[in-house]
């Protein structure tokens, strides 16, 4: 639709403008079809949430993977995991993400274990993460609650793979999985990036996650 809209655009020219995530959404606006603008689809939704859903909502702008009702739940930091339970299947129903049952063996010991893990789509992300940079307390908030919990968990993993045996293996396996998170993690502490407001903790993070994982 856009290029239809400019003739002098070539798709190159289109890519290179939706590079940017903070201005991908707003680039996405066609000019002559508002129907089309996908920002104020999403927003239909988003200001049909309560202002405790909302924030919950733009917390789940931090995950450019999978995520689960255990992680939300760190993240969110939120004990009561049948209100996480009730919250996810609530903006499910609202389409701002999706739920996909399936075995999660990769991060936990019963393979025959069936829960949902969740995704969120990409451009629903960008509208998340947009709202969250806006408030930077709630974003190093989640941040160093995202980080926090991946730095636990690889911590852990490594310890088990010391330990030798099948649990090697296990350990490899479900490392591999969290990875692309410890990335968007050390990515999100360094600073000398401007895309998320660094949590107090980072120097801390970024000092302790090459050697609680060194094994790995």
């Amino acid at each position: 639709s856009l290029l239809n809209d400019r003739d002098d655009w070539t798709a190159e020219i289109l890519i290179d403008r939706l590079k940017n995530e903070r201005t991908r959404l707003e680039r996405l606006k066609p000019i002559n079809d508002p129907d089309l603008d996908i920002e104020s689809v999403i927003s239909l939704s988003y200001n049909s949430l309560t202002d405790e859903v909302k924030k919950y909502f733009r917390m789940l702008g931090i995950f450019n993977n999978e995520f689960w009702l255990q992680l939300v739940s760190a993240v969110w930091e939120l004990e009561d995991e049948e209100k996480v339970d009730y919250l996810l299947d609530y903006l499910t129903s609202k389409s701002l993400i999706n739920a996909y049952p399936e075995k999660f063996g990769k991060f936990d010991r019963d393979e025959s274990k069936v829960m949902n893990v969740y995704h969120i789509h990409d451009l629903t992300r960008l509208y998340a993460a947009n709202l969250l940079r806006d408030n930077a307390e709630e974003a190093k908030f989640a941040i160093g609650r995202h980080a926090s919990f991946f730095l636990g968990l690889g911590s852990y993993l490594n310890r088990q793979y010391k330990q030798g045996g099948e649990r090697m293996i296990t350990s490899l396996k479900v490392f591999r999985a969290i990875w692309p998170y410890l990335i968007d993690s050390w990515e999100r502490m360094q600073a000398n990036q401007s895309d998320w407001p660094r949590p107090e903790l980072a120097d801390k993070w970024l000092s302790a996650f090459p050697g609680l994982c060194a094994d790995m």
